[in-house]
């Protein structure tokens, strides 16, 4: 189904990124391929020489158009150059016939290779400065050269070319026609995030930015935020290659227009992402690799220029998997945590470079695999079992929504809450849990609608058991806990203790008991003395009926030590043999299903009940009585209508006595 409408132009959502050393032809080959000057600033037309990017779009035999970034071959602008390479699908390495591989030749295919750039075409540029010999011998020293680096490009086509004389131009094109057929484009499922290029501000426009998505897509309408400032922002139109568009995505340059954000706000570097996913960080762990042929390791502490995205930043280097201080050998990868100086928006799977921030050379680069946005130490082992786990998950959305979930520890996730941690779409959240689910990897806590790894479920309810366990050992006579206590002695979270215990007693593992836990299996076994105490103490507050002494009266009555006494009292309390009610008056079982009996016989005969009457009717004080009334309350035997009680099971009778509405 053609996704583009017909008003918009064809676009083949390929980008191709110039490489090579200065003075090689890039800009005028640009131009020759596409009529466009890629040199926009007024410096590089004077000096010719291109400092900056520059852009231009070719248009295809079929009528697609495809996008062109032109990058500087200095080495000052080393910088600018990996800038371009961002979102770049196919590059065109250009070498001049007359000097042949120089040295930011060499870097940049570097560069390109630490990138994840291994399709493309050599164009051997200026081939009318030299002769027919001369020019055998520069492709065989090209492909000798490529070939030497282990570069993907070694196979790759090599076609001689003069952009003075037309030469080879037109098998040029036919080449990257071929190339642009075999790339297929992103997909437009993922979120989508833009690292800016350029910003500037279009007269009746607003702000512009313009660059590569690598990811997802957005639509005319849509809001983005501004990273790292978090401003916020909505799309009042797109452009791609000068043509206005209602969407953008992966592999096709592009040009924003946005509200509400002013262009001082923006700079290169920045990114353009949907809402709420992405979130800036000092702290990037890598898998990093040193570029072969340097000579001396690579160590701990190195500061260096990390090149992410459009982004520059200082920083220095942590060697996380490298704890001895010999460093990371040329040629050898490592995981690593970055330290940089400002915070700079990426994703796992990103790819970054590092550069010596002087003398400016290319120490290596490779993919990002995390942003923790903590320190971590080197050698810590489950630090490093983490990172591993995150580079078998790269491009895996099972995998990366999995261990999201598994980082989350005990805390449940709602789907919201994994989309923002594993920073992928709602659909494939949705779709990937229920995977996850089917086989058990994930648990979901009962009606809750959120979820929990099932390695932290485990966890959790061995923590809960162990809890419950240690309480009984510590407490041998007492029956049972409050459920607080064991929530906060196990650690476990609010959300996940609730359900799993809800889960537990309908097991049959825990019991519960009007809000106190204990384990099933639990009982509490008694010496002949202590059940002879706890029975003598028992027998103080049956006697003592509705005048019952304080609790440390009765202790003292049953001849008990404090602290034994206390123990014993609690057990009979947790045992339902005696009740605590309002003001700490203590009653025992047997006079409060009693009074619970007085209770019901004279409102029947009655059809109410005063508190005084009842007071008189059980013969003892206020102090008893008002208490006893308002626990009956509470059970649901009685319902309290201005000085009145009568029977929950009448309670629509009372109302219409007393004249309520009912």
């Amino acid at each position: 189904m053609r996704r583009w409408p017909l008003d918009e132009p064809l676009l083949a959502r390929v980008v191709i990124g110039t490489a090579g050393h200065i003075d090689h032809g890039k800009s005028t080959l640009v131009k020759t391929l596409t009529g466009t000057d890629p040199d926009r600033l007024k410096e590089e037309q004077e000096r010719g020489m291109t400092i900056d990017l520059g852009y231009a779009d070719m248009l295809l035999s079929d009528g697609r158009r495809v996008g062109l970034i032109d990058v500087p071959g200095h080495e000052k602008f080393v910088k600018n150059m990996v800038a371009g390479a961002t979102g770049v699908d196919l590059v065109l390495l250009v070498i001049a016939a007359d000097d042949g591989v120089m040295p930011q030749t060499r870097e940049h295919l570097q560069i390109l290779d630490l990138l994840g750039i291994g399709r493309g075409i050599v164009a051997l540029t200026k081939v009318d400065m030299v002769d027919a010999e001369m020019r055998e011998l520069a492709i065989l020293d090209v492909r000798g050269f490529l070939a030497e680096a282990g570069s993907p490009l070694a196979d790759a086509p090599i076609v001689a070319v003069s952009s003075m004389t037309g030469e080879g131009i037109p098998q040029l094109r036919a080449e990257i026609e071929k190339a642009v057929a075999r790339i297929s484009p992103p997909p437009t499922s993922g979120l989508f995030r833009m690292s800016v290029q350029r910003a500037f501000s279009a007269k009746g426009h607003g702000t512009v930015v313009t660059g590569v998505p690598v990811g997802g897509e957005v639509r005319v309408g849509d809001r983005v935020e501004i990273l790292p400032t978090d401003e916020q922002g909505k799309v009042r139109g797109i452009q791609a290659y000068g043509h206005p568009v209602s969407v953008a995505a992966g592999g096709q340059r592009a040009a924003l227009q946005i509200s509400d954000v002013g262009v001082r706000e923006v700079t290169r570097g920045m990114v353009v992402a949907a809402p709420g996913y992405f979130t800036p960080s000092t702290f990037v762990e890598v898998r990093l690799r040193h570029l072969p042929g340097r000579g001396a390791p690579l160590k701990s502490q190195t500061q260096v220029r990390f090149h992410v995205g459009t982004a520059e930043v200082i920083g220095s280097l942590l060697l996380l998997d490298r704890p001895d201080k010999g460093g990371l050998p040329p040629g050898e990868t490592a995981l690593a945590q970055l330290r940089l100086e400002e915070p700079v928006v990426c994703a796992e799977g990103d790819r970054f470079i590092l550069r010596q921030p002087s003398p400016a050379v290319t120490l290596g680069g490779g993919l990002v695999i995390g942003v923790s946005g903590r320190k971590i130490r080197a050698g810590k082992e489950r630090d490093l079992e983490r990172l591993r786990a995150r580079v078998e998950a790269l491009g895996k959305p099972r995998a990366l929504l999995a261990l999201a979930l598994s980082e989350r520890g005990m805390e449940p996730s709602s789907e919201a809450d994994l989309r923002r941690a594993a920073r992928l779409p709602a659909a494939a959240v949705s779709q990937e849990l229920r995977g996850l689910l089917a086989s058990g990897e994930a648990v979901a806590l009962g009606k809750t609608e959120r979820v929990v790894h099932r390695d932290a479920h485990v966890e959790a309810r061995k923590s809960v058991l162990d809890a419950l366990g240690e309480f009984h050992r510590a407490n041998p006579l007492r029956v049972s806990a409050d459920v607080g206590e064991i929530r906060t002695a196990s650690r476990v979270p609010e959300g996940l203790f609730d359900p799993l215990l809800a889960d537990l007693v309908a097991a049959g593992t825990v019991a519960d008991e009007k809000g106190k836990v204990r384990l099933a299996s639990h009982r509490v076994t008694l010496t002949s003395e202590d059940a002879a105490a706890a029975e003598a103490l028992g027998e103080v507050f049956r006697k003592g009926a509705l005048h019952t002494p304080t609790v440390a009266e009765a202790i003292v009555e049953a001849g008990l030590d404090p602290a034994r006494g206390e123990r014993l009292f609690n057990l009979l309390r947790e045992r339902g043999e005696v009740l605590v009610l309002k003001d700490d008056v203590v009653l025992h079982r047997e006079t409060v299903e009693g009074a619970r009996e007085r209770v019901i016989r004279e409102i029947r005969e009655k059809g109410e009940l005063e508190s005084a009457s009842f007071r008189d009717a059980l013969g003892t004080t206020r102090k008893y009585a008002i208490p006893l009334l308002e626990h009956f309350d509470q059970i649901g035997l009685t319902v309290r209508v201005e000085s009145k009680r009568f029977l929950r099971e009448h309670r629509h009778t009372a109302r219409r006595k007393e004249g309520d509405p009912a």
